[in-house]
Formats: C-alpha cells, sequence, structure tokens
C-alpha cells in the first residue's frame, strides 16, 4: 500500500513522493525520509499567514537532518581524514563514489588501492658493475685493447715495426675475446664430434680460426678491419651500461658517439663482410708474392664457408648474392665484351660450385 504524505509545512507533495520512492528502491541506504520519522508542523508557532511556521518547521527538519548519517562525493576510495568517513569505491556503470560515516565492517572489503610498490633496488657503482659480471668485463676489456692495437697498426705512428707487433697483438686480444664468448656460450666442453659441430656454429669461433689463421702470416690492413669494427661494435653495447652505472646523464658526448655507431651498425656489418668476401682472392696474392704459406688459402676457405652457413649474421651470404645480382646486370649489357662476359659467367659458376650445399 502506497504511503499517505503527511502535511508538512514548506514540503510539496512531489517531494515527498519522491523520498518515498528513493526509500523503497534503495537510493537512500541510510535510512531515508520514511513517514514515521516525517517533520511535522508546530501549530503553536504558526504564524498568521503560515511563514512563520514553515521556518520553524524547515529549521526542525535542518536540525534532524543534520543528525542522520549522509553519503558525501568523495575523490578517492578508503578513509576520509578531512570528512571523517568511509568511501566506497564506484560502482562499474560510472556512478560517482560516495563516503559514508559508517564502520568499515559495513561496507564491502576493498584492496588497499595506496599500497605502495617495493622500492628499486639501489644502484650500484661502476666498479661494482664491472666486479659484478667479472667475464663481461674482461670481454670490454680485451675489446677495448684490441681497438687500440687496431688503430695503432693502422696509422703507425711508432714505425712500422711497432705496427707489426700492434697488428699481431690484436689479433691476440681477438682471439682472447673469442675465446671468452665462447665459453660463456658453450660452458661445458665436450670432446665430441657433436660439441664440435654445435662450436663450428658460432661466430665467436669462426673469429677464433680468424685471428689464428693470421696471426703468424705477414700484416694486411684488409685483415685487421673485421677484427676492429667488430670488437668497436660489441664494445659499445657493453660502455652504454658502464656509462649507466656512472649516471644517467654522464659524458653525453661519448654517448652521442655510442648513438652514432649503433645507427650505423648494419652498414659497418656489410662492411666487415665485404672483407671477409675480397679478402679470399688476397690470401692468393699473398701466396704468389711469397708473404703467405701454402695452406693459407685452403684454411681461409674453409672459414669463409663458415662465414657463409653462420646463422647469426646472415651478411656474408646476403652480400654474395648482391655482389653477383650486381656482376651479372653489368655484363649483361651490350657494350661489354664476349670474352669479359664468358669469363664473368664461368667465375660466377665456379664460385657457386663452391658454395656450401646446405645452410
Amino acid at each position: 500500500m502506497a504511503h499517505q504524505a503527511p502535511f508538512v509545512s514548506g514540503v510539496t507533495t512531489s517531494s515527498w513522493w519522491w523520498h518515498s520512492r528513493a526509500s523503497d528502491v534503495g537510493l537512500w541506504p541510510l535510512g531515508g525520509w520514511t513517514p514515521d520519522r516525517a517533520v511535522q508542523p508546530s501549530p503553536q508557532r504558526r504564524g498568521s499567514s503560515g511563514q512563520r511556521g514553515q521556518v520553524s518547521s524547515r529549521r526542525s527538519w535542518g536540525r534532524r537532518m543534520k543528525d542522520r548519517p549522509t553519503w558525501r562525493h568523495c575523490s578517492r576510495a578508503g578513509f576520509n581524514e578531512k570528512q571523517k568517513a568511509w568511501c566506497v569505491s564506484p560502482a562499474r556503470n560510472g556512478t560517482s563514489r560516495h563516503c559514508s560515516p559508517e564502520t568499515p565492517s559495513t561496507l564491502p572489503k576493498m584492496a588497499d588501492t595506496n599500497q605502495q610498490s617495493p622500492p628499486p633496488p639501489p644502484q650500484l657503482g661502476p666498479v661494482q658493475f664491472l666486479m659484478s659480471n667479472k667475464l663481461e668485463t674482461a670481454m670490454w676489456l680485451s675489446r677495448l685493447f684490441t681497438v687500440y692495437c687496431s688503430v695503432m697498426f693502422i696509422l703507425p705512428l711508432l714505425g712500422p715495426y711497432a705496427a707489426a707487433n700492434f697488428y699481431q697483438r690484436a689479433l691476440l686480444a681477438n682471439a682472447l675475446t673469442s675465446a671468452l664468448r665462447l665459453h660463456q656460450r658453450l660452458p661445458r666442453f665436450q670432446l665430441s664430434r657433436a660439441f664440435l659441430a654445435q662450436a663450428l656454429q658460432e661466430d665467436s669461433c669462426h673469429y677464433l680460426l680468424y685471428s689464428l689463421i693470421l696471426v703468424n702470416s705477414s700484416p694486411i690492413t684488409m685483415s685487421i678491419f673485421p677484427v676492429f669494427l667488430f670488437s668497436l661494435l660489441h664494445a659499445t653495447t657493453y660502455t652504454k651500461k658502464v656509462l649507466d652505472s656512472v649516471g644517467p646523464n654522464s659524458l653525453m658526448f661519448v654517448r652521442n658517439l655510442l648513438d652514432k655507431l649503433t645507427a650505423n651498425q648494419q652498414n659497418i656489418l656489410k662492411f666487415i663482410a665485404c672483407n671477409e668476401i675480397f679478402l679470399m682472392p688476397a690470401t692468393g696474392f699473398m701466396l704468389f708474392s711469397g708473404q703467405g704459406s701454402l695452406l693459407l688459402p685452403f684454411i681461409y676457405y674453409r672459414f669463409l664457408t663458415l662465414r657463409y652457413t653462420s646463422r647469426r649474421n646472415p651478411y656474408c651470404r646476403t652480400l654474395f648474392t648482391e655482389l653477383r645480382i650486381l656482376l651479372e646486370h653489368v655484363i649483361m649489357k651490350p657494350a661489354c665484351p664476349a670474352f669479359f662476359r664468358r669469363m664473368c659467367l664461368s667465375s660466377i659458376a665456379f664460385i657457386s660450385r663452391l658454395a656450401p650445399a646446405a645452410v
């Protein structure tokens, strides 16, 4: 049965219907304005025109509403220290958040939204960072030494005899770096054919053989560029980590130089692959000039096949294909002599037969 609105001075029937309806549907959860708690006017204080009675009724209604629990808007869930009230998280339908002075036992349990994340671990200094990664630090130092010896060989500031010594030092330092990297990739040594086949697939093993092949030969400037550039590129990555341990903005000119090297990494790797390819005919010229041994071209051919089948570095294989396409495009022009075209086609067919069957 619908409630009959009592007579309240200053309150219209529509206002009473809204509060009664809100209490019925649960929009006033803390005990709305019910007929039992309706404010009755004070007849002894009603004036002739009814205005004094209306003011009194409104004051009485205000005192009653002041003591009852109300819902307030709140910007966050949890206990509001300013309003001394417990705030409820918003509903999923997008309604606004409210807070109530009820005890937390009457409110649904909520996750602690103010829970702080654990503090980040303290940043290590450069010395602590280097000591915590001893193997990486050893490879970084050996690469820096390789870069230094390569520069001293390319720019013979101390004379030709010292340049030859720097050539051997650069190759030996590169061999040490490659051995450490191979130990990092394959920590458990096994004297078996399977372990040897797995080791020959690593780029570090390739350049370990490269350094051992050329360390006793006559110094060649072309042969030092792959060692120099690979050491420079790998040292760049670890140098950035060392600079980060020093500070986020330390040595900005060094950081800019390292960023430029990283941006040109693909071009550098192609240049290294080009040196590896053209060093093969160079070993033949060294043999005929008396500066190389008889086994040098055959051993280097084995190294070049390993680089061709490399899984981590396909630039050698890609550059072989690009050089073949470029040469075929040049010799197919009408201005090319016929004998030169036949010679180039024969050379392409011979090199293709020497290429490994499976990659």
